[in-house]
């Protein structure tokens, strides 16, 4: 990482799905501050939204890092500017109008809240609150806000709770929500090794859940470089945690199930964790988890050992732990999208008839250079679904720019934020040194 941050823009993109009479259409939908960009076909912009498909959230550095839609259908958008000192919250309605009824204007800065490993996250809780992680100063924390973008007072008396461990800069990366209202939230701790991979439980008031780990905490350290990258949580209420191990210059994704007391599940692999290899190395980055409680993950596997070449990974697990034979008949998939030699996945999602959408880049340089996003769609067996976007991928993203996260709406929308800029390390990757520490420089919004 060079410290170095250039001008960028806050951007949204949002790729609509249209079905009838057995017809899919698509439509992109790009919010930025860039000339306008057309798609022939089915990556036509949507002039339903925002009037020609575009708008311009901010005009100063940004980038965006995480993405919900709430039970009305808005969109709120999370992301960090450009000095990544503060974190930005954008609410759109469906025509792409900002939401004026959240903090006056739609827009919301958040000081002093910064970027966890891999950015602040989001997501709505039960009754409509927005619950999001990251750092507050230098210490991972979690904030709950009203749905009007107010900090929430029942939430730890001042909407923030923070919890100290490891050295000073480390954050949350993701977070979610059990059926009790708990707020589970990964993260990663230094160690002289490299990393531990770290969970923490908090109770719906913002105080530690002393019924799980050790006061609220659970440490796993395998003796090299450990990262939790995210989390989901299984119909059975089972913590799902994904990331990556080992010590350089192997690393393999990892995953790990727990039990609601806070016990790794023994019926997960016969420990509760599975190292899974993928060429030489590989990682996680993000997790989902399927009706049936098959874990999906992906990330980026590593063909050469000097890190120049990456393909995009997703490998689906069965309740126990095992490669599901079912998927690509070997559990794993790998895919080599474009010229560009370095293909990474950092977001997923499985749609309503069990489809894998996952999101990306495709770039020259591990993440940064010249590149594009990415979106591919995965049929429940693994194959690449030809009937999204021709051929099941979508690249016709604007130059340079990278797909964070995403989620997939209840009419199959695909919603996902990004930006436009470069990435410390590889998305997924885990580095002994630094696990998975992104620099980002131009900021975009995509969904």
């Amino acid at each position: 990482m060079d410290g170095s941050v250039a001008v960028g823009y806050g951007w949204l993109m949002i790729l609509r799905l249209f079905r009838g009479l057995g017809v899919v259409l698509l439509a992109l939908t790009i919010v930025a501050a860039f000339p306008t960009v057309s798609f022939a076909g089915d990556g036509d912009l949507d002039a339903s939204f925002s009037g020609d498909g575009w708008d311009e959230p901010f005009t100063t550095y940004s980038s965006g890092s995480g993405v919900a839609i709430d039970a009305d259908g808005r969109i709120l958008f999370l992301g960090t500017d450009g000095t990544q000192l503060s974190t930005l919250m954008v609410r759109y309605l469906a025509d792409g109008s900002h939401d004026k009824s959240f903090d006056d204007d739609g827009l919301l800065e958040i000081p002093n809240w910064l970027q966890g490993v891999h950015g602040p996250d989001l997501v709505f809780d039960g009754v409509g609150r927005i619950v999001m992680s990251g750092r507050h100063a230098t210490v991972p924390a979690v904030s709950r806000l009203l749905a009007d973008g107010s900090p929430d007072p029942s939430f730890s008396d001042d909407g923030i709770a923070t919890t100290s461990f490891g050295a000073n800069g480390n954050g949350y990366s993701a977070l979610s929500i059990d059926g009790d209202g708990r707020i589970v939230v990964v993260g990663s701790s230094s160690n002289p090794e490299g990393s531990d991979a770290v969970v923490v439980r908090y109770l719906p008031d913002g105080s530690l859940d002393a019924s799980f780990g050790s006061d609220g905490v659970l440490v796993l350290d395998s003796g090299g470089s450990d990262s939790a990258n995210d989390v989901a949580i299984d119909s059975k209420g089972r913590i799902v945690v994904a990331g990556g191990t080992g010590v350089w210059p192997a690393f393999s994704v990892q995953v790990m199930r727990i039990l609601p007391d806070g016990l790794l599940d023994p019926s997960f692999g016969g420990i509760g964790v599975v190292t899974t290899p993928v060429a030489n190395v590989a990682g996680a980055r993000a997790v989902a988890v399927d009706d049936e409680d098959r874990i999906v993950v992906a990330g980026v596997a590593g063909v050469d050992t000097n890190r120049t070449d990456h393909q995009a990974l997703v490998i689906r697990y069965l309740d126990d732990g095992s490669l599901d034979t079912s998927f690509s008949d070997d559990g794993i998939v790998t895919t080599d999208v474009t010229a560009w030699p370095d293909d990474s996945l950092t977001a997923v999602s499985i749609d309503l008839v069990g489809n894998v959408v996952v999101g990306g880049n495709s770039s020259d340089n591990h993440g940064g250079g010249a590149g594009s996003g990415l979106l591919i769609r995965y049929l429940p067996d693994g194959s690449i679904d030809p009937s999204f976007s021709d051929d099941g991928i979508v690249t016709d993203t604007p130059s340079d720019f990278r797909i964070r996260d995403l989620v997939v709406d209840g009419m199959g929308d695909i919603v996902a934020v990004g930006s436009n800029g470069f990435f410390g390390s590889p998305a997924g990757f885990v580095s002994e040194a630094s696990p998975v520490d992104p620099q980002l420089n131009h900021g975009m919004v995509v969904a």
